[in-house]
């Protein structure tokens, strides 16, 4: 069978591309396992962390363990936003080759890289905009899921003789 590099670059696209799809994918994923994830810390947070005792509502944790479990929310939106980033970056450098292939393949003008090398990156911004709006907003949640629950008291366990 003889080496025909047209044919080798022309299925080279089609799984460049098909990877780029499913990285486009991860990211959206990424964005929604961050706000999952911190709902779930701060229901967690909100149920498990406080009780009722003879005095009113209470904290079962300790104040710096509350402290600690509050600012996981936002360490876990900025880890994934930092892959979320660096999954871009990678699809960034796919598609650039996928247009130096584009042009091998067909036309210098004509191809849906070239194409969208010229349009604006709408998406980019709009999910770089929600990433600091979400950032901003668990930080925001944090502080005052902390400092509302900072003010109970410990509860008091009574002993049962």
């Amino acid at each position: 069978m003889e080496y025909d590099p047209r044919s080798f670059h022309s299925e080279e696209f089609k799984q460049i591309k098909s990877e780029i799809g499913i990285l486009l994918s991860r990211i959206e994923s990424l964005f929604k396992y961050a706000l999952i994830g911190s709902a779930a810390i701060y229901a967690w947070v909100l149920i498990s962390a406080t009780g009722i005792d003879g005095n009113g509502v209470c904290l079962k944790i300790d104040k710096k363990l509350l402290m600690y479990t509050t600012s996981l929310p936002p360490m876990l939106v900025f880890c994934f936003g930092v892959l979320a980033i660096s999954t871009y970056v990678h699809i960034k450098t796919m598609a650039s080759y996928l247009r130096t292939i584009e042009g091998v393949l067909g036309y210098e003008s004509l191809g849906w890289e070239k194409h969208w090398a010229k349009a604006p990156p709408i998406i980019t911004r709009m999910l770089s905009a929600f990433f600091v709006i979400l950032l901003c907003a668990e930080i925001g949640a944090s502080i005052s899921i902390n400092n509302i629950l900072a003010q109970y008291s410990s509860c008091v366990i009574a002993k049962v003789n």
